[in-house]
């Protein structure tokens, strides 16, 4: 049954005394969402819990909803879809209704969305707090600043450091630190109800208007393995201005864009690769002629930094600044013989350990993901930029990561230390048409995404 709560609070500062018309949800004072739009779960959770005085047992008692002591609960509501379900109908909010109420409605793509729970966060702005507000836009990585007060958005108490209490352990209340310090202020909380704030709600509909219009145009292509993506995601949202966290640019960036067409049959190379990729595997991939002056280029700027008499036949090192195979094929290192671009008439092979996995896999699902655009020239000259493009990044870390095994010299050289860049791939499209394609790599050291094998003794 919901009830009207009527009353009024003074204001011990200026003496004057604000009326308000709370609505309540089932009895409980702070029911009425309606007065408080795009919300996140975890404010409604934190709201009511502090408004009513709940601890875990009211809860289940209030709403027939289990919380685990211990545990997030702003993380269990963003990424647990039974979970969110069940709280939403118990407090009788219509979770396809309610604009902001899921997670995934504030990115700004859809696709491969990164799966951000070992590296959760809760992010919040401590005025908001003191009213029991959160929104789910404060826990995207392109958001530093609560774009309405202006202020830095906290991971932890300021005081000391610790992480903000979000959950109920040791029947602890929402939001209270254990050095003393409580961010929620019931008082500011209830005169909060009584009015809209209206800068608030109109840059979080702004921002939402922006999130879905972006979604339908922009698909993000994560990679398959660990890396940090709060950095890179920035680049690649491109959010509006007084929401975007200030920049800090990647380590390597690329960026296909306008309508410039290509001299090459695009579509062909574009099929070509396509077949070659889907495995994921191989030990050979044919590339495009017009690839080949770049790659042998970055061999023969790998192969200068090499310390003289370490490659291993002598034929080797000649053969990767040449870019051309001369050594014979009892060499003791076999895997370095194929390590320069191979050329066999009007065709050009790259050996399948100069490219790493993860930029393999990449590769295939750009193609896979770009396919239906390929009958376009200008469409199909973005994918082929883009292609290349990985390709030329992979093979550059490839070939250090390969040198390394069996050179102990270039692991403390700061050009040819065996770093892996993983790339992020953001690809925009209208209709059947692309029409930009952004990458961003993360670089992130060979060793730890996948350890080489032991070097041989020297």
């Amino acid at each position: 049954m919901v009830r009207s709560i009527s009353g009024s609070l003074d204001d011990e500062e200026t003496g004057t005394t604000a009326k308000f018309d709370l609505r309540s949800l089932h009895g409980f004072v702070g029911g009425d969402l309606s007065r408080v739009p795009y919300l996140s779960p975890f404010g409604a959770l934190l709201r009511l819990a502090r408004l009513n005085q709940f601890t875990r047992t009211d809860f289940y008692a209030a709403f027939d909803i289990r919380l685990v002591s211990s545990e997030d609960l702003a993380k269990v509501l963003a990424f647990s879809e039974r979970r969110l379900d069940s709280f939403s109908v118990a407090i009788g909010v219509d979770a396809g209704q309610r604009e902001g109420w899921k997670f995934n409605e504030w990115l700004p793509f859809h696709g491969d969305v990164p799966d951000s729970r070992s590296r959760w966060e809760v992010r919040a702005c401590i005025p908001c707090l003191r009213e029991g507000f959160h929104t789910w836009l404060f826990q995207m990585p392109w958001t530093t600043r609560c774009p309405w007060h202006g202020t830095p958005l906290n991971r932890a108490c300021p005081n000391c450091g610790r992480s903000f209490a979000l959950s109920f352990k040791q029947g602890a209340q929402l939001l209270r630190c254990e050095c003393g310090i409580d961010f929620f202020d019931r008082r500011v909380a209830l005169r909060a109800d009584a009015s809209h704030n209206n800068a608030r709600d109109s840059a979080l509909a702004a921002y939402l208007a922006w999130a879905k219009d972006s979604r339908t145009k922009r698909r993000l292509i994560c990679p398959l393995i660990g890396s940090e993506s709060g950095n890179v995601l920035i680049g690649l949202a491109n959010a509006p201005s007084g929401i975007a966290a200030a920049e800090r640019p990647p380590s390597q960036r690329f960026r296909s864009e306008g309508r410039r067409a290509l001299s090459v049959d695009a579509r062909h190379e574009l099929m070509l690769l396509s077949s070659q990729v889907e495995a994921e595997t191989g030990t050979v991939l044919e590339v495009p002629l017009e690839w080949v002056p770049p790659l042998r280029a970055i061999a023969t700027g790998i192969a200068r930094h090499v310390p003289p008499g370490t490659l291993f036949p002598v034929e080797a090192e000649q053969s990767i600044a040449e870019g051309a195979i001369s050594a014979g094929s009892n060499s003791e290192h076999v895997d370095m013989l194929y390590l320069p671009v191979q050329t066999t008439g009007e065709k050009a092979y790259v050996y399948g350990n100069c490219i790493p996995r993860p930029s393999l896999v990449a590769l295939n699902h750009l193609l896979l993901a770009t396919e239906f655009s390929w009958h376009d020239e200008i469409s199909a000259s973005h994918v082929f930029r883009a292609a290349q493009a990985l390709v030329l990044r992979a093979y550059a870390d490839g070939l250090r990561i390969l040198l390394d095994r069996y050179i102990a010299a270039l692991h403390s050289h700061p050009r040819l230390q065996p770093w892996e860049h993983v790339p992020w791939i953001v690809v925009t499209a209208e209709a059947d048409r692309v029409s930009a394609i952004h990458i961003e790599w993360t670089r992130e050291r060979a060793d730890h995404l996948h350890p080489s094998p032991s070097r041989p003794s020297q």
